[in-house]
């Protein structure tokens, strides 16, 4: 032990700053190390929630877990918008955070293996970052407020809230340090290393190795400038250099490409065109604006009052995308740092007009002030407007050459790790002026605590308790439901609507298939989905029933507030009612399963009964459509039959099945009544349309049934069905 000690102490002052790193992560994650399996990590000022992303990063780690242990299909999600399920490969998966991930997740659950990385990232990005800041100021003081301006600052924390892969930063600095040492020793080994960390930032997080190649793009740009204006010559064009640098991108390349498939998949023609219409849609509203650096986040806790109004007006929703604080105290450090690098060039120059007063800082200073200009215009949105002229900003045309990338405002993360430099040199450069070691780690105290006070997100601490208490009841009682069966929960929301996630959540406490549609980009889904939106229409239950759905869960809570309010459903109608619960309401489907549902589309009028108790319907026009939505998923051979009435004489009636003429028959007058059958059609997955002509014009009603009604008619329709 004494030996181990004896090895330590000359590391003594390394080993407190990464002691502090560990208890500045656990303060602020607090208390989410003691409920690592029971807690998650978020919460805006107005109260404790998580991202509804978050939601959804948990439910994939779960459905992984679901495909090793029940040998599902990986590519197919079967449990929502069941019996369709949804094809997985809608988006790449990143590697270098899934495959850790996933073998915890065997060991663990899906809540502790989110939160682990969570919690593990705050302590090595500090620790990446001051290694970084090392490295260039040699200064070990200044390079601890440099790790903690970066891992605590605004955009980590609220990113951890909601992106578990963007909340990954810690190994960008470990790049940027790599790429600098390549730079200063031009070898093999230094080359491998600078791909292979390169490689693990592209596979950890697909945005950040984006960004890290517009950051090597910027290195080697502003070094061939500043060469040649201080050396009239540039040592990145010689033959050794490129060769070097061909090695480096060719190993980054075969690292990273295997993995880019589905990259590749995503930009097929398929996915293309609506992806760049959603980045499009996108790029404003992602966009950061000046006040997104200068104006504390609404979580501090002393000055995010002050600002908490402009911010929630300003933001809709878009909360960890914008809110990139620098913090005045780093400003302040980072002009220090410009300052006294500036008066010194001037002073080496005079003495000696060749080489500069240090060459790290002589480099590094102009150039991280150069690199976080390029992460505050790459992170703007595509225009930004002067007076009356529109500036185009990177966003503006880089979408159409990389259309998966759609969130600019993340960039900012680069203007954060610059500032995080140029504070670690500017403090180095203050401290020259402390006379002793213990005035220094005071005065660093003092500096990291008013950093701190300008960028902490607590109090109060934002673990979000999801132990099995706080599950609503209702999932309870369903997870302990055998058999095989499908449930829909209502309301029935759009799939863009952030409640879904809801939904996705707790199915992990159920385990019972949905056929709600939620994320599904399958146009037959999301078409026949949106038929079942109304619990409360009779047409509804039978097509539920065939869907295989045994119970309706009906959330009361989300329909108070709503137009028409909690709905109607009455007896006799195919559902049953079967228990109550806290904001939840439980039916079961007794309903006769129905392929199709039938839809009065176009010039009909409402649903009447009459004496022989059917519901007929009206047709206003010589001409009108009745919809089927085929649920099948595939085309369904089948009769169809319905019968029909003419308005005082007989009529001629053609019927065509998706413009496509099958069929003419002679509908005789009420009250008569006549069976049309349609034989050997093919319904289409979806929709299909049913056009009914008659060949005499409209005519009042009450000019042959006498019955007072004044409308115009010329034919009724009632009982659609299928025979196979």
């Amino acid at each position: 032990m004494k030996k181990l000690f004896r090895r330590a102490k000359p590391y003594s002052i390394e080993i407190c700053i990464f002691f502090v790193f560990v208890l500045l992560s656990v303060v602020v994650t607090y208390p989410l190390v003691f409920r690592m399996s029971t807690g998650l990590y978020g919460g805006f000022i107005k109260a404790g929630y998580f991202s509804n992303d978050a939601k959804g990063g948990l439910y994939c780690l779960w459905w992984v877990k679901c495909v090793w242990q029940h040998h599902f299909m990986p590519k197919f999600m079967s449990y929502i918008c069941s019996p369709f399920g949804v094809n997985l490969i809608q988006g790449p998966a990143e590697p270098g955070l899934h495959f850790p991930t996933f073998v915890l997740l065997t060991l663990t659950n899906e809540i502790f293996s989110h939160n682990f990385f969570v919690v593990l990232s705050f302590p090595l990005s500090a620790v990446m970052m001051y290694c970084l800041a090392y490295y260039l100021t040699k200064n070990k003081l200044g390079s601890s407020i440099s790790g903690v301006i970066y891992a605590f600052s605004s955009y980590h924390i609220l990113q951890s809230y909601c992106h578990l892969g963007l909340a990954m930063i810690q190994w960008i600095p470990l790049y940027i340090l790599f790429l600098f040492r390549f730079d200063e020793r031009r070898t093999y080994r230094s080359a491998l290393w600078c791909a292979l960390t390169f490689a693990l930032v592209t596979l950890s997080a697909y945005y950040y190795g984006y960004f890290m190649l517009i950051f090597t793009i910027a290195f080697l740009l502003f070094k061939l400038v500043f060469e040649y204006i201080t050396q009239r010559r540039s040592s990145i064009l010689d033959y050794p250099t490129l060769k070097l640098s061909v090695f480096t991108i060719l190993v980054a390349f075969l690292l990273i490409v295997p993995f880019l498939l589905n990259i590749f998949i995503f930009g097929h023609p398929r996915f293309a065109p609506q992806l760049r219409a959603y980045v499009l849609s996108n790029l404003a509203f992602f966009g950061t604006r000046w006040w997104s650096y200068l104006l504390p986040s609404f979580e501090n806790p002393i000055f995010g009052r002050s600002v908490e109004n402009f911010l929630y007006s300003q933001l809709s929703g878009n909360v960890a995308e914008q809110i990139l604080y620098l913090g005045y105290v780093p400003l302040a450090l980072a002009a220090l740092a410009l300052f006294v690098w500036k008066k010194r060039r001037k002073e080496a120059w005079d003495r000696s007009k060749e080489s500069p007063f240090d060459g790290r800082a002589d480099f590094a200073i102009p150039f991280f002030i150069f690199a976080g200009l390029v992460g505050v215009v790459w992170s703007a949105p595509p225009y930004i407007t002067l007076a009356s002229l529109e500036i185009p900003m990177p966003s503006s045309f880089m979408h159409g050459i990389v259309p998966v990338f759609g969130s600019y405002g993340r960039f900012g993360i680069l203007t954060i790790l610059s500032l995080g430099v140029l504070t670690a040199f500017g403090l180095k450069y203050l401290l020259e002026n402390v006379s002793s070691l213990r005035k220094q780690v005071l005065v660093t105290c003092l500096v990291g605590a008013l950093i701190l006070i300008e960028i902490i997100n607590i109090p109060p601490f934002k673990t979000v308790d999801v132990s099995a208490s706080t599950t609503p009841k209702v999932y309870g009682w369903l997870s302990s439901q055998s058999g095989d069966f499908s449930i829909a929960e209502y309301p029935f929301l759009a799939k863009s609507d952030p409640r879904q996630y809801d939904y996705l959540f707790y199915q992990r406490v159920h385990e019972k298939k949905m056929v709600n549609a939620i994320n599904s980009d399958d146009e037959v889904i999301n078409r026949a989905s949106s038929y079942l939106g109304n619990v409360a229409d009779p047409n509804v239950p039978p097509i539920l029933s065939y869907l295989g759905v045994k119970y309706v869960i009906v959330h009361t809570d989300l329909y108070r507030g709503n137009e028409g309010g909690i709905p109607r459903i009455r007896s006799g109608q195919g559902l049953v009612f079967v228990k109550s619960f806290p904001g939840a309401l439980v039916y079961e489907v007794k309903a006769k399963p129905q392929k199709i549902l039938w839809l009065r589309y176009k010039n009909f009028y409402s649903s009447e009964t009459w004496e022989d108790g059917r519901e007929w319907n009206w047709a206003s026009s010589s001409e009108a459509e009745v919809v089927a939505v085929n649920y099948t998923g595939r085309e369904l051979p089948c009769d169809i039959r319905f019968l029909a009435a003419s308005l005082g004489k007989s009529r001629n009636l053609r019927a065509l099945l998706n413009g496509k003429e099958i069929k003419k028959v002679i509908v005789a007058p009420v009250p008569d009544v006549t069976e049309v059958i349609l034989r050997d059609v093919k319904l289409q997955s979806g929709e299909n349309s049913i056009m009914l002509y008659a060949d005499l014009p409209v005519e009042k009603i009450d000019a042959y049934l006498h019955n007072g009604d004044v409308r115009e008619a010329t034919f009724a329709v009632s009982d659609f069905g299928t025979g196979n």
